[in-house]
Order: structure tokens, then sequence, then C-alpha cells
């Protein structure tokens, strides 16, 4: 008899979801076919059932749940704060719990916001700093608040966890917040419907690349053990405003100089948002690199990839 590899289970949340869809991907069809994928859709799973949530692990005693649901829609937050509270935060509570009962790996993805860009360069300056693991959270939106408190929740009650910032999702399938877009297909929609696009230049961000991000999410899973789990920063290296962004997919395509820089307050709702957010990913990336030259790509990279995906390059 050969050598017996026994399969993790692996529950996910959400699973239509832009960066889970790519992950279930990875873990399916990837290059470690070490994993039994067992996907839910928000209407197959509501992660505020409870019951239907425990009746999950008990049928299915997974061995990681990834926690893909989540409400993240920032101007749609405020209009319903419970049920995003309820999702973002309580559902964590009993996620976390059932985790610990069943001896579960539990991923929660959180996000950029729950820094307050306290970083903020001097005006016409650039600063080196970016936003650590170690670097103390101050939300200035109810997002980020309850964002922050999903981390904190995991983190003081799940026994084996990741929490996983991300920043700026994109990829082929896009949000379905945003009717299957994210923000590089909106930018390419604008140039060729109105022949410019006019992009927010003072809001310096990551952002994350979720083919990427779902290859380094599958090495987290694989090489998981007490040592290891906590909190990590998932994104793109290279800290750049929306506006260069916009401007590094036009130059692809040879539309440079059919973009133009506006402010956050001529394009934003007077929700407050941070204008500094860069995150630094190097401890995710020391801690599960398969080698030495094994490392997190740069945007321009995985630009140039989600371009040539889309048949645009």
């Amino acid at each position: 008899m050969g050598n017996y590899i026994r399969m993790k289970k692996v529950a996910v949340t959400g699973s239509n979801g832009q960066l889970v869809s790519d992950l279930i991907n990875v873990l399916s069809f990837g290059e470690h076919c070490e994993y039994e994928v067992f996907p839910f859709t928000r209407e197959e799973l509501d992660v505020t059932d409870v019951e239907n949530v425990s009746y999950v692990f008990d049928d299915l005693n997974p061995d990681v749940w990834v926690q893909g649901a989540s409400y993240h829609v920032v101007e749609e937050i405020n209009n319903n704060p419970g049920l995003a509270a309820e999702i973002n935060v309580a559902s964590l509570h009993t996620i976390s719990n059932l985790c610990n009962e069943y001896d579960t790996t539990l991923i929660n993805f959180s996000t950029n916001y729950v820094f307050d860009g306290g970083y903020m360069p001097v005006e016409g300056f650039r600063a080196l700093e970016h936003y650590n693991e170690h670097d103390v959270p101050n939300p200035v939106n109810l997002y980020g608040i309850l964002k922050y408190a999903g981390e904190r929740v995991v983190a003081t009650t799940a026994e084996k966890y990741y929490n996983i910032r991300v920043s700026g999702l994109f990829s082929k399938q896009g949000s379905r917040a945003k009717n299957g877009r994210c923000f590089p297909s909106i930018i390419l929609n604008e140039l060729d419907k109105q022949g410019r696009a006019d992009v927010v230049s003072d809001q310096v961000i990551n952002l994350t690349y979720t083919p990427t991000a779902a290859k380094w999410v599958e090495k987290m899973i694989r090489k998981e053990g007490e040592d290891v789990y906590g909190l990590y920063h998932l994104v793109n290296r290279g800290d750049v405003t929306w506006y260069e962004v916009a401007q590094e997919i036009a130059a692809f395509i040879g539309r440079f100089d059919d973009v133009y820089p506006i402010e956050s307050d001529e394009f934003y709702s007077n929700l407050q948002r941070p204008l500094y957010t860069p995150m630094n990913p190097t401890k995710l990336e020391d801690t599960f690199q398969d080698d030495k030259d094994d490392t997190i790509p740069y945007l321009r990279d995985d630009l140039a990839n989600y371009l040539k995906e889309i048949g645009r390059m």
C-alpha cells in the first residue's frame, strides 16, 4: 500500500467572494492537493444562524474554517449597523468557540481600515513607514471599528487562528458588492466608455491581487502550527494612491494621459476614511515562504497579470 495522505477538511463561508473563490481554486486544484473543500455561499449558510453553523461543525468536523462571509460595503454598514455587527463580530464569537470545541483552525480576514492613517507623511513627501502587525489600530469609521472588533474576538477566543488584513482586493471575478467589478475593471470601463477617469489622489494604500493572496493563504494552512498562529498583513508590495494605480493601468493600455487626479472630498461621501494605510507584508512572507526566492509580488507585476488574465495585454 502507498503512503496515505490525510486530506485537511476546509470549510469556506461566503464562497462566492473574490478572495475565497480564488482560495477554493488553489486548495482544490493547486500544486498541493491536500484538501477536501466544503464551500458555502451566503445563501447556503448564514453565519449569524448559530444552529446551522453548529450543525455544519458537527457534520464536517473541519480542520480549517475560512470565514469568507463579511459585510464590507463601507457606506451601507452605517445604515445597517446591527446586521454588520452580527456578521463581522458576533458570528466570529460563535465560530471561535466552535473552532475550539472541534480543534479547528480559524481564518478571519480583516482590513487596512483598522488604522487611522496616523503615518500620514508631510505634504509632498511619501513616508517610509508602513503599518506593521505591532502597530496599534485606531479605526475612524464603523466598518473599521467592527472589523477590528472581529479581530479581537478571534484573538481573545480562538486557540488556533489567523487574522489576515488585506486591502483593495482585485481579481478577474471582481466583487459581488460591485456587481462583479473591482477597481482596475472600473478604471478600464471609464476609459473605454467615457474616454477619461477621474481618480482619488490623496489616499495611499496597498492593493491585494486575490490569486496571489490565495496562494499565500494556502501556505498558511499548509504550514500552520502553534508557533505561527496570529496576525498577518497580506498585500502586494508597493504603496500607491488610487490615482497612481489608475495611471499604471492606463499606461499598460496606452491611455496614460486620460487619467486625472481628484481629492477624496470630490468623490466619497462625508464618511471619514483613513488617508494613509499602506501595510507591510514582510512578517507573512518571512514566515511562510517556501524558499528565499518565494516573495510577494509588487503591485505592478500583478496588475500586468490581471490585465493578461482579462485579455487586455
